[in-house]
């Protein structure tokens, strides 16, 4: 058997899933209902690499390496994943750590500017 067109294999799996929308979705909702935790596992995996191309084995590592604290303020996070949260350059994509949502928000706020947070810096007294 040869090799399918990926193009064409993409129009078929829209086509049948518009055919099959809810009783697909119906599906999923049982598969989840009866095992919550990895349904939600798996939605936090596939997350992990469909937004940030990064499989759950290099966040797990990635979260070792940061000895499993904040990046930021070094708070210690013992449930993962409702905590911590991937932080990444919105103009290269790249993964630069892991994040409390505190220190997340911040750096959203500031708008990953540095020269907005050495301003803050100096109005709070600090040496930068």
């Amino acid at each position: 058997m040869g090799l399918i067109d990926p193009t064409r294999r993409r129009e078929y799996n829209r086509a049948y899933y518009r055919r099959n929308r809810e009783r697909l979705k119906e599906a999923g909702r049982a598969r989840a209902a009866k095992n919550p935790e990895r349904y939600q596992f798996l939605q936090k995996r596939s997350r992990l690499l469909c937004k940030y191309g990064l499989s759950f084995e290099e966040y797990t590592a990635l979260l070792a390496q940061q000895e499993d604290r904040c990046a930021i303020c070094r708070t210690d996070m013992t449930d993962p994943f409702p905590s911590f949260v991937v932080d990444h350059d919105h103009i290269t994509g790249e993964v630069r750590g892991l994040l409390c949502n505190q220190c997340n928000a911040g750096l959203g706020f500031f708008r990953d500017d540095v020269a907005r947070v050495r301003s803050a810096l100096r109005y709070l007294g600090g040496n930068q």
